[in-house]
């Protein structure tokens, strides 16, 4: 199952133009470098839990409440809906604030470095960006985006939400 979902990864990237490295780190977000560019299309919604500038997040369950996004099924109960990252916060917020994301933007700055070709995905844990290159065993595949030149990304979220043996 990882093999064909690391070949979908590297098929995806090939028809970008772009190739997967063999290993990357998580992504380090600083908060106040998180800038969407003037493409960038933005949602809101309440806020489920705590959630910082430039963490990736994904609708809760009920349909009501957006909190941060875990690779690991079971960092999040083990809901599916989970594995769904829906896009980047934009802004701070505590439980039953206002919270904003960005949902799509081809020119993205995610606040810390990026490779050009690396497809980003939910990281292993609540709310991080990582490499595809490191999805572990029990991670759902969803793809964040493609890192581009100068620590930019296509920003585009979309569940794959197969499982990693």
């Amino acid at each position: 199952m990882l093999r064909k979902s690391i070949i979908g990864l590297r098929y995806l990237a090939a028809l970008l133009c772009f190739s997967l490295p063999a290993f990357a780190v998580d992504v380090t977000v600083t908060a106040a470098s998180v800038v969407p560019s003037a493409k960038a299309i933005y949602n809101h919604g309440t806020c489920g839990g705590t959630i910082t500038v430039g963490q990736a997040i994904y609708q809760d369950v009920s349909g009501t409440t957006y909190t941060l996004k875990a690779a690991n099924i079971q960092a999040v109960g083990g809901s599916v809906a989970a594995a769904r990252v829906v896009g980047i916060a934009v802004s701070g917020c505590a439980v039953n604030q206002e919270a904003t994301f960005v949902t799509s933007d081809p020119d993205f700055t995610p606040g810390g470095t990026v490779a050009a070709g690396t497809v980003y995905t939910g990281g292993s844990a609540a709310g991080t960006i990582a490499p595809a290159a490191d999805l572990a065993t029990g991670d759902f595949t969803n793809v964040i985006g493609i890192g581009k030149a100068n620590n930019k990304m296509y920003l585009k979220p979309f569940a794959g939400n197969t499982a990693h043996n």
